[in-house]
């Protein structure tokens, strides 16, 4: 198709650019994807094609006949034919990006959203790109730039759209650095801004004090790889975002601390600060009392629904092959008192991050470390966030721990008075024995603990206020003694801590159980050849029948 048909029907043009979204890569459209093709796995085209989305019914069903004319779009998309679209789209809308649209990954929950390039990906982004971000743009209203930020760069020497993008509104980058325009009058009237850049915001005293002031229309702000804090000066004023719903910080303890402390923001805003470094003792204290600086004012309500996951992250050395294991963890707090009681049966198979960190008032905290480092995390997090949580949802995995060794949650149960409600979940990493070890550690400790207020041994106040336990394992012969590794059966511990909590005047109120885990697991041989194990049915005493739900 010539120019000059190009030039007579700039909607079909629109049309045309929208399709490249599914073409692989360029420049050989005509290859078809593969059949087993996962972005997430394989990596995407590091903006190998441009998708302008212009919608027009009147046009599509012949730029979808056309098939020739966007082949030879992916050889380049030269630039006279930006500007005709520039020109001729008038006041229509536009988005600008390049992202795979089937995926359901939030840009801003992860730092590195696409694969390593392999040998589909372009190495450069394409010059047709440069030319269209480099240039006034008069109609767009949402751009997405995704790619690797580990070599993708936009250094553009005007800055991006050389300040002038009167209408866009939402702006998302995930690149190694991009020349943001912070001076650009457009900047006050963005409502989406995720930088997501390894390069290029501004020093931390100038990022607070002067340019997320401009902000002024802001709903929702993530911004990754925060400045290190060296660089900050006196402490700016605070900086007011009367509109903002959603707000991610990612960089060092110190950097998130410091951005947070300035920040006011609504009661309905969801919270995620993304700690990449281990916090010092200082530091640790001022994150979280700049979270505590949130719940001061007596209109923000307080959080009283606390969830807790420990999550070990194997991974291998190329050079050794050794694994390498890290620990996160993921601390989320809710003001709603209806939390725990609301969660979906299959709410117990998902991350925190999936799941919880977009609820209004909510906040939810991630510390990266070491296996050695966990004490001191499990520290701050109980001096910290257990003071102003009065019921807690438990969740951990229970892999890759001693067969011995208590879980991680067994430890804050004797000094957290104000918990509740007391969810014991599983994630989809936890095996069957793993669950039955972490349930018969959990109903031990809060026994041991009741009956040394019952003997005396030590203060009541101490004892967790327990109304609701909720076990949401539903795996069969959960409750039969075989799995924990001990003799006693788990259901003669619960009962015990029902009768021992209702002796010193605390007693449990509510018990929910998933009934299949009541149910007797299929008989297994102890060797080939042998007859399998015979175990007895699973008897629920009376005093748990009274309480189940």
């Amino acid at each position: 198709m010539s120019t000059t048909a190009v030039l007579s029907i700039p909607e079909l043009l629109a049309e045309i650019f929208a399709c490249l979204k599914d073409v692989w890569p360029a420049p050989d459209a005509s290859r078809p994807r593969p059949s087993n093709y996962d972005p997430l796995l394989h990596g995407s085209p590091i903006l190998a094609w441009l998708n302008i989305t212009f919608v027009c019914a009147q046009w599509r069903r012949l730029a979808l006949g056309c098939s020739t004319l966007w082949i030879d779009i992916t050889e380049g998309l030269p630039r006279h034919w930006i500007d005709v679209f520039v020109e001729r789209s008038g006041s229509s809308s536009v988005i600008l990006g390049n992202r795979y649209r089937d995926t359901p990954v939030p840009i801003h929950y992860e730092s590195t959203l696409m694969g390593e390039p392999d040998e589909y990906s372009e190495p450069e982004l394409p010059q047709a790109v440069y030319d269209c971000l480099a240039r006034p743009n008069p109609i767009l209203e949402r751009c997405e730039l995704l790619g690797d930020n580990a070599s993708n760069s936009v250094n553009l020497n005007t800055g991006l759209f050389s300040g002038d993008a009167p209408r866009l509104r939402h702006f998302f980058c995930n690149l190694n650095s991009i020349t943001f325009p912070w001076g650009a009058p457009f900047i006050t009237q963005l409502q989406s801004l995720v930088i997501c850049c390894r390069t290029g915001l501004p020093p931390i005293s100038e990022l607070v004090g002067t340019l997320l002031r401009s902000l002024c229309s802001i709903e929702w702000l993530d911004l990754a790889y925060l400045p290190d804090l060296n660089d900050a000066s006196a402490s700016p004023k605070p900086v007011h975002m009367p509109h903002i719903r959603k707000l991610g910080l990612e960089g060092s303890t110190g950097s998130v601390a410091f951005v947070l402390e300035h920040l006011r923001v609504p009661e309905v805003a969801s919270i995620e600060l993304r700690c990449t470094s281990l916090p010092s003792e200082e530091r640790s204290r001022a994150l979280f009392s700049a979270i505590h600086s949130l719940y001061e004012s007596r209109h923000f309500p307080m959080p009283v629904a606390l969830y807790i996951n420990q999550v070990h992250e194997i991974r291998s050395t190329m050079a050794e092959g050794a694994p390498v294991v890290s620990r996160r963890l993921h601390i989320s707090a809710w003001s709603t008192a209806t939390s725990s009681e609301s969660l979906h049966p299959r709410d117990a198979e998902l991350e925190p991050i999936e799941n919880f960190c977009t609820r209004p008032s909510s906040l939810l905290v991630k510390l990266d470390g070491s296996i050695r480092d966990e004490e001191m995390l499990l520290r701050d997090m109980v001096s910290h966030m257990l003071p102003f949580s009065r019921a807690s949802i438990l969740h951990a995995p229970a892999v890759e721990r001693s067969y011995r060794e208590p879980p991680i949650h067994e430890r804050f149960l004797r000094i957290a008075p104000q918990i509740e409600t007391l969810h014991i979940g599983r994630t989809v990493h936890d095996k069957i024995s793993d669950c039955q070890r972490k349930l018969f550690f959990l109903l031990s400790d809060l026994l041991a603990n009741t009956r040394k207020v019952l003997a005396g041994r030590a203060p009541g106040m101490l004892l967790p206020k327990l109304r609701i336990l909720h076990v949401d394992y539903d795996a069969p012969g959960t409750w039969h003694p075989t799995g924990s590794g001990h003799s006693v059966s788990p259901t003669d511990l619960l009962r015990d801590l029902i009768l021992a909590r209702a002796a010193v005047g605390v007693p449990l109120r509510v018990i929910r159980i998933v009934d299949s885990s009541f149910q007797m697991e299929e008989p297994r041989p102890r060797s080939p050849g042998n007859p399998p194990h015979e175990l007895k049915p699973i008897t629920i005493p009376d005093e748990i029948r009274a309480l189940l739900e």
